[in-house]
C-alpha cells in the first residue's frame, strides 16, 4: 500500500501520451488510489498534471535499458499494479514479469502476446474459426524472404485487382502500412517497409474499400472471460489509410463484439485489454484487421463513456470499491490536436481547412479537456512544484 494515506499506489506508464492523461483521470475518479507517473520527459502530460502524486522520467531509448529503468522504479517505490499503455511499455513489463514474478499486472501470457503481436499468426486463427480476413496476395512476389530483394510473378499479378495494401506482420510501434494503387509502386514500397521492420515480413492483401471507417472492438479479458466489452467506428484517422482516430464515434455490434471475443478465446488470451479491429466491405460485413493487445488511442472515447477498462482492471486485481457510472451508448468524438499534428506534418498533401471543418462538423465532443489544452500549452515550470514531489518522493526510499 502507498505511503501517501496508505492507498494502493499505481505505476502509470506513458505518460506522454494524451490518453494516459484520461486513463489517470479515470482512475483517481473511480477508485481511491495514488499514482505514480512514469514519462519519458519531465514534459510529459501525465507528469505535468495533478494526478500523479509521484512522478518519474526514463531516459534510455533501447527496449533492455528500459526494463532497468522500471526495475530500479519497481524497487524504489513499490507499486501495487504496474499499467502499461503504449507498445513499448506493454513489451517492457512482459519482461520486468519474468524478471520479478510478484510484480502486479494484466498482460495475456507472454506467448499469447507474441501471438497477438503477431499479424500474419492472428489471420491464421481467425481464418480456421470462420472470421472474414483480407485476401493475401503474398504468392506474387518471388523471393520476398531472401535478402537480395523481391521480383514479381508477372503471371499472378495479372489476377491481382489493385489497390493493395501492405502492412509489417509483426507489430512495431509505429506505422508500417501503405496503400499501393499501381503495379510500379508496389515493390519499392515493399522493400521500403520490409527494411523498417524487425522481422522482414510484409504482408501484402487486398485493399477493403468498402467503406472507409475502421470498427473497434474492445475487451477487458480475466481468466478467459469477458468482463467489459465495447465498440467504436474511427471515422477519420492519421494516417488516413488507417491509424490513430481523429473523429470516431461509438458502434456496437453485439454479433461483432461476439465473433471477436471468440476469436479471443481462440488465441487463448487469458488476461488484459485488447482492441480488435476490422474495415468494413459492405453494410453488416467486416473484415479482420489486426489485435492491439494494449490500451488503443482513441480510449478517451470509452472512458467518457463510462466503460473504465483500466479502472475495473485495477478495481478488481486489488480488490477496491469501484464508483460506477451509467454508461453511454451513443456519444461522437474528435481530436484535434493529433489532427492538426498530422496536417502540420502533411502540408503537401493536406488541406487544413478541409482538416478543421472535419473537426468541426458535425459537433462533437473534443477528446481533450480545458484542462488538457492548458497543460498542452503551458510552460512546465508552472505546473509541477519540485520541492514538493521531492518532498513525496523522500517518503518512499
Amino acid at each position: 500500500m502507498s505511503a501517501l494515506g496508505r492507498r494502493p499506489l499505481i505505476m502509470l506508464l506513458d505518460g506522454s501520451n494524451t490518453h494516459t492523461l484520461q486513463i489517470a483521470r479515470e482512475l483517481k475518479s473511480c477508485l481511491s488510489v495514488d499514482i505514480l507517473g512514469v514519462g519519458s520527459s519531465p514534459r510529459a502530460f501525465l507528469l505535468r498534471s495533478k494526478y500523479p502524486s509521484l512522478r518519474a522520467v526514463t531516459k534510455s531509448d533501447s527496449i533492455e535499458g528500459y526494463v532497468e529503468e522500471l526495475l530500479h522504479l519497481i524497487r524504489r517505490y513499490r507499486p501495487d499494479f504496474i499499467l502499461p499503455v503504449g507498445y513499448s511499455s506493454v513489451a517492457a513489463v512482459d519482461i520486468v514479469r519474468s524478471l520479478m514474478p510478484a510484480c502486479a499486472t494484466w498482460l495475456p501470457s507472454t506467448e499469447v502476446l507474441k501471438t497477438c503481436l503477431d499479424k500474419a499468426k492472428v489471420l491464421e486463427v481467425a481464418r480456421r474459426i470462420g472470421i472474414d480476413t483480407p485476401a493475401e496476395y503474398g504468392h506474387i512476389l518471388i523471393g520476398s524472404s531472401g535478402s537480395n530483394g523481391a521480383n514479381l510473378d508477372m503471371a499472378s499479378l495479372a489476377t491481382v485487382r489493385f489497390p493493395l495494401f501492405l502492412k509489417g506482420s509483426l507489430e512495431a510501434g509505429v506505422n508500417l502500412t501503405a496503400k499501393i494503387d499501381t503495379a510500379d509502386d508496389l515493390l519499392p514500397k515493399y522493400e521500403e517497409l520490409k527494411s523498417r521492420t524487425t522481422d522482414g515480413r510484409v504482408l501484402v492483401q487486398e485493399y477493403i474499400d468498402g467503406d472507409k471507417s475502421t470498427i473497434g472492438c474492445a475487451f477487458l479479458i480475466h481468466d478467459h472471460n469477458v468482463v467489459l466489452s465495447f465498440g467504436h467506428e474511427e471515422l477519420r484517422s492519421v494516417p488516413r489509410t488507417g491509424g490513430s482516430a481523429t473523429r470516431i464515434r461509438t458502434y456496437l455490434d453485439p454479433v461483432l463484439l461476439q465473433d471477436s471475443a471468440r476469436l479471443l478465446h481462440a488465441l487463448g488470451f487469458d488476461r488484459g485489454v485488447a482492441l480488435v479491429e476490422y474495415k468494413k466491405r459492405r453494410p453488416g460485413s467486416y473484415a479482420l484487421m489486426e489485435i492491439n493487445p494494449k490500451f488503443w488511442a482513441s480510449y478517451t472515447l470509452a472512458s467518457r463513456c463510462n466503460y473504465h477498462f483500466a479502472a475495473e482492471m485495477v478495481g478488481l486485481h486489488l480488490g477496491l470499491p469501484i464508483k460506477k457510472r451509467r454508461q453511454k451508448r451513443a456519444l461522437e468524438m474528435v481530436f484535434p490536436l493529433r489532427e492538426a499534428g498530422y496536417v502540420l506534418g502533411n502540408r503537401d498533401s493536406e488541406s487544413l481547412i478541409a482538416s478543421a471543418k472535419a473537426m468541426l462538423w458535425p459537433p462533437a465532443k473534443w477528446d481533450m479537456s480545458l484542462y488538457d489544452l492548458w497543460l498542452a500549452v503551458t510552460p512546465l515550470s508552472r505546473f509541477i512544484k519540485i520541492a514538493t514531489n521531492n518532498r513525496l518522493s523522500r517518503r518512499h526510499r
